[in-house]
């Protein structure tokens, strides 16, 4: 049943919301930390690398929680798959939980194509020993080294095998605890920082074998996402013998638009930088998203420097095109989403094909190196500052 909701109670619901946000904006910045000191390893019983249990079910079904496990593929014939396994939306995480597969294809021309199953909670199961998760008809199982990602929908299906050829890995505890009681988090595991992908897939009944590069990671938390984090630049990128992944998230006005910093880096199977505190990002063209409303930016410098070291690594991102410009409140109920734009809930994701250059000064031997990758814009919030 729909409520019926009066002008005056929609009037009085946008007024109490503003009232919110400004109460909010005056007072001093609630504290956020990475969970990497000793105490966040006790307390969640976590080792200094990952263990298989870790990539199973960290949450429940309950709301208020919400989980995902993510996995892309850059294929040989220049095309690029994401599929996604959700426990619910990442808008409106106390609604009743929806499990959800998204799947996004871009052809070798930019084509784009986006799909979606949704089932019941009735339908859904995960282990919570291991990654096995089943959501309808699709399947994704795996132990930190070897994945197999089985989707089956109307239009698209598809029997893949994801090798990992670097160790799982993740900053510190892998969370971000959010206010004074640190009972607010965000956490992630990049389960396959870099993989081999091979099998097949099916999209409106060609079936074609398939090989690339692939990655994995994992997400959850108990907290609404637009509540803790404003925006952030994601990007990995395998160039050379080296892979790249890094980061740099915003917090929201509440936790003082404080950057959180992220940096991997390795070459082959060795870690060789972890440490996200020695990281910068520059940005630069900042122009007004035409679709999203939001502040994008053409060039990205990720700058890692160890002074004492003599260890500087440069790595570069600059723009050709959009992949994927996605409003986040399309994946809700059309009443859900009408409500959430009335108070100026205006998620968007962006993902971007670009040039990835990476300049790496270590044990005084310099290199460079040039390729194309896939990254993205999650912007949650509000654009900050101008341009």
């Amino acid at each position: 049943m729909i409520t019926r909701i009066t002008m005056r109670g929609c009037a009085l619901f946008c007024t109490l919301a503003l009232l919110a946000a400004l109460n909010a904006c005056s007072r001093a910045p609630e504290p956020v930390i990475f969970g990497l000191e000793k105490r966040h390893f006790d307390r969640l019983k976590l080792g200094p690398r990952p263990e298989v249990w870790e990539d199973g079910m960290r949450t429940t079904l309950d709301p208020g929680q919400y989980e995902w496990w993510y996995f892309d593929a850059h294929l040989d014939d220049g095309s690029v798959a994401v599929i996604v396994f959700y426990t619910r939306s990442m808008v409106g995480i106390d609604s009743p939980a929806e499990p959800l597969v998204t799947v996004s294809l871009t052809d070798p021309d930019g084509t784009r194509h986006s799909l979606l199953d949704r089932v019941t909670p009735g339908v859904f199961r995960a282990s919570r020993q291991g990654c096995d998760v089943k959501i309808g008809k699709s399947r994704i199982t795996g132990d930190l080294k070897n994945y197999r990602i089985v989707v089956n929908m109307k239009e698209f299906s598809c029997d893949l095998t994801l090798a990992g050829k670097v160790p799982a890995w993740r900053p510190a505890t892998g969370y971000t605890f959010f206010g004074k009681e640190e009972d607010l988090y965000f956490a992630w595991l990049p389960s396959v920082p870099y993989g081999q992908i091979d099998g097949t897939m099916a999209f409106r009944g060609g079936k074609r074998a398939v090989r690339g590069s692939g990655y994995h990671d994992h997400n959850w938390g108990n907290v609404e996402l637009r509540n803790i984090l404003n925006d952030w630049w994601w990007t990995r990128a395998q160039i050379g013998d080296y892979t790249v992944i890094t980061s740099e998230m915003r917090t929201t006005g509440r936790y003082g638009f404080k950057k959180l910093p992220v940096f991997f880096l390795a070459r082959g199977e060795k870690m060789l930088l972890e440490d996200g505190r020695r990281m910068t990002l520059a940005r630069a063209g900042a122009f007004m998203h035409p679709e999203s409303g939001k502040i994008v930016e053409k060039r990205l410098v990720f700058t890692y420097a160890d002074p004492e070291r003599h260890e500087t690594v440069r790595y570069t991102l600059e723009r050709e095109r959009d992949i994927l410009v996605f409003d986040m409140l399309a994946a809700l109920p059309s009443w859900k989403a009408f409500f959430a734009r009335l108070i100026g809930v205006r998620p968007w994701y962006h993902r971007i094909l670009g040039d990835a250059y990476l300049d790496v000064e270590m044990g005084g031997k310099k290199e460079s190196f040039k390729s194309k990758t896939v990254y993205e814009l999650m912007f949650l919030g509000d654009n900050v500052g101008g341009l």
